[in-house]
C-alpha cells in the first residue's frame, strides 16, 4: 500500500466525520439555531497561531477550512463564552423535538449518504474477492463437508452469491444452522450441506474458507530473479518445473486449483535458493513463453534457525471424499518410505527422500503398508487434501478420578478414534466428545505401537492434558543443531529455562534470540539432555512476485436495480452491526477483532487500489456503521442526548445534570480506554 492510498484512506474516513457534522449544521440551521462555526477539518491553536487555510463569515456563522483534515465540528451559540444569556436562538432553548431533530441529524446523514453511496457504487462497479476456494481451513465445517480448494460457491439455500464476502455474510447471519451449499467442481455443479461453526478467533459463525489467489502477477520486486528474467505485471503463470541433482519436480495450472498452485511454486521457490526453476508464462496479449530463474535469497527476511524440523508423519486431516482418504485415516502414523524411517511429510522433504522414484513403498506404524505413485502423493499434499504434523492426540498426563483415568489412559497414548470416528488432532476428539455430550464413548488408542481400545466412561471432567511438546523429525546437515549432536526423535522440553509447549514456542523463541547462543533441553529416550546451539541466519528463496487476488466485479447499470442494491446492503449492513454488538454483549466476541481509526483508515487505504467503485462501497459501510452506532442510547453519542431528551419529556424537567455529568465522564473514559485498546490491537495488526 503506498503513501497515496494512506492519505486517501484518511480523506476518506475524513469525509464521512464531516458529513456527519453537515447534518447538525443544517438541522440546526432549520431549527433556528445560532451556529457560530462550521468547520471542515480542525483548526487547533498552537503558539498562538490558528491553524487554518481559510475562514470566512456569513450572517452569524464562520466558515473554517482547517489545516488539520480530518472531520470537521459544530459550535453552537451555548459553546461560545456569548451563550447561555436568554437568546431564543441557542440550542438549550428549543422545543425538545427540535433538539431531537439536531442530534440525530448527524447520524441521519450517515444513513443517507451510506444508501446513496452503495448505489452509486453499484453503477460504477465494485471488485470483489471472487467465491472461488482458496483454502479450506482444517477440521473446519467446510472441511468435514468435503469442500476443497477450486470449488466455486454459486449458492447457498438458493440464494445466488457473487462474492466470498456473500459466503462469510450468510454464515454470519445465518448462526450455526444447517446450509446447503451450490458448488461448481471441475465443471460439475452439486449440492454440500454444511453447518457453520463459532471460529473462537473471531466469536462468529464461520465456514472456514479463504478466497483464493490468481496466477496473474501483481508486480514483481526490481532487482528479483523475476525481474531479471522478464515477468512483468499481469503475466500469467501457467506452470513451473524444478530440475535439482536429485530430483524434479512438476506443477501445472491444469491440474491444480490456483490457490494450491501459488502456494505449491512459493514453497518450491523458499526451499530452492539458486536452483533452475523453468516458469511457463503467458503475457496478457502475446504467445506462452518459458522463462529460466532461480530464486534469490530474501535476506531481507532472514531469520536464526537452528536447523532442526519438526517431525510430520502423523496424519491430522483427511479430507472426506478425496481420493486420499482410501489410503489415509485421520491418526494414522507413517513409519518409513521405502523401508527407511521417516518422519517428515512435507512436500519439499519428500522429494528429497524419493529423489528419482516414481512409486513409493509407505509404511505405517500399525504394520500396514501402501504403495503410492510419488507425483500423486504431492498432487495430495499441495492441495492438501491430506495434512501431516505432529502427532497432537498423544497424553501427556491424566488427572486422577477423570472418566480418563478410569478408562485407564496413560500418558503416552495416542487416541486415533473416538466412536468409530477417526481423530487425528485433539480438537477433533474434543469436538466428537463434545457432541456426544458426558454419554459413554469407545476410544481407539495406540498404546507402545499397538492398537488399543479403551472405553470412556459417562459423566465427569474428561481429565486430559494433550502432549504438543515438539518432537525433531530431521536435522538439517551441516546446522548448528546437527554439529551439536541434536538428533531425529528428541523431543523439546525448555528452551533455556523457557518451557516449550509447542513447535509455534519453540520456533518463535529460536527467532527472537537474535543470534544469541540458546541451551535446548530435550528428552532422548528417558534422559534429559541439554545442548548448547547457537542459531544461524537463514534466508527463504523468493522469486520476486507478488499476485493479484482473484477478485469479480459487480456493477448494475441499470439504476432501479443499483438502488434495490443499495438498499438491500444498508439493510444487510445494520443486521450485522446488531449482531456483532449482541455477541460483544456475550462475550462470543472479542474486542481484540474490533478495528479503530488507524485499522480504518489502513483498509480504506487498501480498497482504494480496486477503484472508485470499491472505495464508495466501503465508506458507505462504514458510514452505515457511524450512523447506528452514534444513535445507540449510550452518553456522550447522539443516541445518549436522543435518551435524555425523552428521559425529560416522560419526567417533565431535565435530568439531574449533575447525574448526567458524573455518567458522561465515566463513559467517556470507558471510551477512551476501549479506543487505546483498539488502537493497540490495530498496530499489533499492522506490524504483524
Amino acid at each position: 500500500m503506498t503513501t497515496v492510498h494512506v492519505i486517501l484512506g484518511i480523506v476518506g474516513i475524513s469525509v464521512l466525520i464531516f458529513i456527519h457534522e453537515l447534518g447538525h449544521f443544517l438541522a440546526a440551521k432549520w431549527a433556528g439555531v445560532c451556529v457560530k462555526t462550521f468547520s471542515l477539518g480542525f483548526d487547533p491553536v498552537i503558539a498562538g497561531i490558528r491553524l487554518r487555510l481559510l475562514a470566512w463569515t456569513w450572517g452569524d456563522t464562520e466558515y473554517v477550512i482547517g489545516l488539520i483534515p480530518f472531520g470537521g465540528y459544530v459550535r453552537f451559540l451555548d459553546d461560545t463564552p456569548e451563550g447561555h444569556q436568554g437568546r431564543a436562538d441557542e440550542f438549550a432553548r428549543q422545543p425538545a423535538y427540535r433538539r431531537a431533530v439536531i442530534f440525530a441529524a448527524g447520524a441521519t446523514m450517515n444513513m443517507v449518504f451510506g444508501i446513496g453511496a452503495f448505489i452509486l457504487a453499484f453503477a460504477i462497479g465494485v471488485s470483489f474477492q471472487a467465491p472461488e476456494i482458496g483454502t479450506v481451513l482444517s477440521g473446519s465445517a467446510a472441511w468435514d463437508a468435503g469442500l476443497a480448494p477450486g470449488d466455486t460457491i454459486l449458492a447457498i439455500d438458493d440464494v445466488p452469491v457473487e462474492s466470498m464476502p456473500d459466503v462469510a455474510l450468510a454464515a454470519v447471519l445465518g448462526g450455526c444452522i444447517e446450509r446447503t451449499l451450490t458448488i461448481e467442481r471441475a465443471g460439475t455443479r452439486r449440492s454440500v450441506k454444511v453447518t457453520p461453526r463459532i471460529d473462537t478467533t473471531l466469536g462468529m459463525p464461520a465456514l472456514g474458507l479463504m478466497p483464493t489467489a490468481a496466477r496473474t502477477v501483481a508486480s514483481v520486486s526490481p532487482g528479483s530473479a523475476a525481474a531479471a528474467a522478464g515477468i512483468a505485471p499481469d503475466d500469467e503463470v501457467l506452470a513451473a518445473e524444478l530440475r535439482t541433482q536429485a530430483y524434479t519436480a512438476r506443477i501445472d495450472a491444469a491440474a491444480l486449483p490456483r490457490g494450491p498452485f501459488i502456494q505449491a511454486l512459493r514453497t518450491l521457490a523458499q526451499h530452492h535458493t539458486g536452483e533452475e526453476l523453468r516458469l511457463r508464462v503467458k503475457p496478457p496479449h502475446g504467445a506462452e513463453r518459458d522463462v529460466v530463474l532461480a530464486p534469490h535469497p530474501d535476506k531481507d527476511n532472514a531469520v536464526p534457525l537452528l536447523g532442526v524440523k519438526l517431525a510430520q508423519n502423523t496424519v491430522r486431516f483427511v479430507r472426506p471424499g478425496s481420493d486420499a482418504a482410501e489410503l489415509f485415516r485421520p491418526g494414522d502414523a507413517i513409519a518409513a518410505i521405502d523401508g527407511a524411517p521417516f518422519m517428515l511429510m512435507t512436500p519439499v522433504d519428500l522429494l528429497r527422500a524419493s529423489g528419482a522414484r516414481d512409486t513409493l513403498a509407505v509404511s505405517f506404524e500399525d504394520g500396514r503398508t501402501a504403495t503410492v505413485a510419488r507425483d500423486t502423493l504431492l498432487d495430495w499434499m499441495w492441495r492438501e487434501d491430506v495434512r501431516f504434523g505432529l502427532a497432537a492426540t498423544r497424553v501427556l498426563s491424566v488427572e486422577a478420578g477423570s472418566r480418563a483415568a478410569r478408562a485407564d489412559l496413560r500418558p503416552g497414548d495416542r487416541i486415533v478414534g473416538v466412536a468409530d470416528r477417526a481423530a487425528g488432532h485433539s480438537d477433533t476428539v474434543m469436538r466428537i466428545l463434545e457432541e456426544r455430550g458426558q454419554a459413554e464413548a469407545a476410544l481407539q488408542v495406540v498404546r507402545a505401537g499397538r492398537m488399543h481400545r479403551a472405553v470412556l466412561p459417562a459423566g465427569g471432567a474428561l481429565g486430559i492434558a494433550w502432549d504438543e511438546r515438539p518432537e525433531i523429525g530431521g536435522v538439517e546437515s551441516g546446522s548448528p543443531a546437527a554439529e551439536k549432536g541434536l538428533q531425529r526423535g528428541d523431543r523439546v522440553l525448555r528452551l533455556g529455562e523457557k518451557g516449550i509447549a509447542s513447535w509455534d514456542e519453540f520456533v518463535d523463541a529460536v527467532h527472537s534470540s537474535r543470534n544469541a547462543e540458546l541451551t535446548v533441553t530435550v528428552l532422548r529416550g528417558s534422559d534429559e539432555i541439554a545442548i548448547a546451539a547457537r542459531p544461524a541466519e537463514r534466508a527463504f528463496g523468493t522469486l520476486g512476485i507478488g499476485f493479484n487476488e482473484m477478485r469479480v466485479l459487480i456493477r448494475e447499470p441499470n439504476t432501479a436495480s443499483a438502488v434495490a442494491l443499495g438498499v438491500k446492503r444498508t439493510v444487510i449492513s445494520i443486521k450485522q452491526i446488531f449482531v456483532t454488538l449482541l455477541r460483544l454483549a456475550k462475550r462470543e466476541v472479542a474486542a481484540r477483532n474490533l478495528q479503530g481509526p488507524l485499522g480504518i483508515i489502513h483498509v480504506t487505504g487498501y480498497v482504494t487500489r480496486y477503484g472508485l467503485g470499491t472505495l464508495l462501497y466501503f465508506l458507505a459501510l462504514i458510514s452505515v456503521n457511524l450512523g447506528v452506532l452514534n444513535l445507540l442510547p449510550i452518553p456522550i453519542f447522539d443516541g445518549g442526548h436522543l435518551m435524555l431528551l425523552a428521559c425529560e419529556k416522560i419526567k417533565g424537567s431535565p435530568v439531574n445534570e449533575r447525574l448526567v455529568n458524573t455518567v458522561t465522564t465515566v463513559v467517556f473514559f470507558l471510551l477512551i480506554a476501549l479506543a487505546v485498546y483498539v488502537t493497540f490491537h490495530d498496530v499489533i495488526r499492522l506490524v504483524g
